[in-house]
């Protein structure tokens, strides 16, 4: 049977509204998706830019603190050794295991610095104390300690001090007032190539 004419406009003009509104919520669509990957574009620019900013920033941190060590390490040019007991130096009222000279150390000079002793350990010890000083990393001639403490060591033969009797521990004492450097040094020496090792030995009595 035959539809009235009226109805077939009615469906007709349905259609194009539903057709019309359909291709509106493409469109949207189309507009909204655009707007998400634009969305992600950014946010991926971003992520990528924080990323390099932190990897640049955590690069200079390493850099920064690699550059702190060997400058540290470079400064230091006097090094305090302890063996067979516990103890540590004291060097111009200062507890430390290592120093720099004064930036204008030369030879034919006398190098003061108040060095001492703490003794950290029970007993009685025989106590040995060596003072080596390098140039360009080769052994010096002729390094005298300055005033030794002659109440508690005596000079060997090897240009150490080794303690006349037996010393107690825990306990501070004094051990020297500083170096003399050999005069055929005067020219050549200096704190960039100057480095001394202070170590002493601890023997049970």
């Amino acid at each position: 049977m035959k539809q009235p004419a009226n109805e077939n406009v009615k469906e007709k003009k349905d259609l194009r509204t539903k057709l019309k509104s359909d291709s509106i919520n493409i469109q949207d669509l189309e507009a909204l998706n655009e707007q998400n990957l634009r969305t992600y574009r950014f946010r991926t620019r971003r992520n990528r830019v924080i990323i390099i900013t932190l990897a640049i920033l955590l690069l200079l941190a390493i850099v920064g603190v690699a550059i702190l060590f060997a400058v540290t390490h470079q400064n230091n040019n006097c090094f305090l050794y302890v063996r067979g007991a516990d103890a540590s130096y004291i060097v111009d009222g200062k507890e430390i295991n290592r120093f720099r000279t004064p930036a204008d150390i030369q030879g034919y000079r006398i190098y003061q610095f108040d060095l001492k002793l703490k003794i950290k350990s029970s007993g009685r010890y025989k106590i040995k104390c060596e003072i080596v000083v390098y140039q360009n990393n080769k052994k010096l001639d002729n390094i005298l300690i300055y005033e030794p403490n002659s109440d508690l060591f005596v000079r060997d033969d090897t240009n150490s001090y080794e303690s006349i009797n037996p010393i107690d521990g825990n306990q501070t004492i004094t051990l020297c007032q500083g170096i003399i450097i050999d005069a055929q040094y005067e020219r050549t020496l200096n704190a960039n190539n100057f480095k001394m090792e202070v170590t002493t030995y601890f023997e049970n009595a």
